[in-house]
């Protein structure tokens, strides 16, 4: 009978000894497969997507939009021949003063890369879309492009990143001309940047 309880006292000693252990373990340092796990993963690369600031005659004052790079409106076209950038109409593209609508956008240029393309050297497409003065009663629906009946106003996209097929970040400027018929004198100044991945 004393040897049992010897025994049973034994058992029960290495169990504590096992549960101290245990709880020292994990109120501790991580293990290293704990610190392992518990690591942030590495930061994924920014792509910003377009941004940019457009004033003019049905702009009270500059107006500024900003489409992120995981919208769904915003899709690019990547390839050695050819540089697009297209915004489709959404009523959820704001200006980040929430007075207006981008309703449409299209950047382009050919052939595409590292460099500067201009309205004589290779712009093909800078055309903006909106809904000014949302659901007011001042609201239109102006669409300004670098190039309006054949006339092509300055126009300026610098390429500083471009990955065939992959990403491409540059900026922008230039003016645009109103393309309404009763608004054809009016002139826009456009100016921004882009940071997209295809």
């Amino acid at each position: 009978m004393h040897g049992s309880m010897k025994n049973v006292l034994g058992k029960l000693g290495i169990l504590l000894c096992f549960g101290l252990l245990s709880a020292c373990a994990e109120s501790g340092a991580p293990s290293a497969e704990g610190s392992a796990s518990d690591r942030a993963p590495a930061a994924a690369k920014s792509v910003d997507g377009l941004s940019f600031t457009i004033s003019g005659p049905a702009f009270a004052e500059p107006a500024t939009f900003e489409v992120p790079a995981d919208s769904r409106e915003l899709r690019t076209y990547l390839s050695d021949s050819m540089f697009s950038l297209t915004v489709s109409p959404n009523e959820r593209l704001r200006s980040t003063d929430g007075k207006h609508v981008l309703t449409g956008a299209i950047l382009g240029t050919q052939p595409a890369g590292v460099g500067e393309s201009t309205e004589a050297s290779g712009v093909t497409e800078a055309t903006f879309n909106f809904d000014t003065d949302a659901a007011t009663e001042r609201q239109q629906g102006p669409s300004m492009a670098f190039s309006s009946k054949g006339e092509k106003q300055p126009m300026r996209i610098v390429m500083e990143t471009f990955e065939d097929g992959k990403r491409a970040a540059g900026h922008f400027s230039g003016k645009l001309q109103r393309l309404n018929i009763d608004h054809t004198q009016e002139i826009y100044d456009v100016d921004g940047k882009f940071d997209v991945e295809n």
